[in-house]
């Protein structure tokens, strides 16, 4: 996930993300701009045109399930 977030956030598209845990990870995307968040909130996909998960995250996740409740397309 962190690739792609890196490929969008250099050219030039809004990115932000969660994780349960801050990892190295975290900190280098947020240092290369994208805006990052410890712990998972509905919250975090207002204003999102799509959420993209890894396969580590299940259906029942909170912002995935706000997501689709808000017709957004989920990945």
């Amino acid at each position: 996930m962190s690739a792609i977030a890196t490929v969008l956030i250099q050219a030039g598209h809004r990115v932000s993300g969660t994780d349960s845990q801050h990892s190295p990870t975290m900190a280098t995307l947020s240092g290369a701009g994208v805006d990052v968040a410890v712990g998972h909130d509905a919250r975090a996909v207002r204003g999102a045109e799509i959420v993209v998960a890894s396969s580590a995250v299940t259906g029942d996740n909170v912002e995935v399930s706000a997501a689709l409740a808000a017709g957004l397309p989920v990945m």
